[in-house]
Parts: structure tokens; sequence; C-alpha cells
């Protein structure tokens, strides 16, 4: 598998996390951009319930764990997945 098609699966993995978590009637925010020191930058935003503790999500799933894999394969040290509580409810 090459690297667009780990892109992808990583995307796929997280808009349908933030999709689930936020349930019918919420929204789920995608954008990108390209840095000079951090390359690609994708967040991918919801407002669902967040985490419980600020935190610690309530259950890290398949998904986000395959995310975190996928990125060590392509990126190694630099690639990141970072969940955060965002001002006023959700995940970003």
């Amino acid at each position: 598998m090459g690297v667009r098609e780990h892109i992808h699966q990583v995307l796929l993995n997280l808009v349908l996390n933030a999709v689930q978590a936020v349930g019918t009637g919420g929204r789920v925010d995608v954008s990108w951009r390209v840095t000079p020191d951090a390359g690609v930058v994708i967040e991918v935003r919801d407002d669902g319930p967040g985490l419980r503790d600020g935190t610690t999500p309530a259950k890290e799933g398949v998904g986000l764990g395959n995310t975190r894999e996928r990125l060590a394969k392509i990126y190694g040290e630099r690639g990141e997945l970072r969940l955060r509580n965002s001002p006023g409810r959700g995940l970003s």
C-alpha cells in the first residue's frame, strides 16, 4: 500500500470516529494545511462529547489504533495523532 492509500485510510478512520462520536445532528469539520516545519497537518474537529477527563478517550478503538500505526509507518517519529477537547465541547 502506498502513501496515498495510507493517508486516505487515516482520514477515513478519523472522520468515521468523529461521526460516530457526534451522532445524529452533530458536526464534523475537516481541514488541512502544509507548514514548513510540520509538513501536512490534518485537523478533524467534532462537537461530540469530547474526552472524559479532558485528556483520555473513554475507549480508543481499532480505528484510532490503526490510524496511529499507519502514521508511524508513513512518517516514523514525525507522525502524530493528538486528541484534545475543544473549547465549548467536542474533540479536535
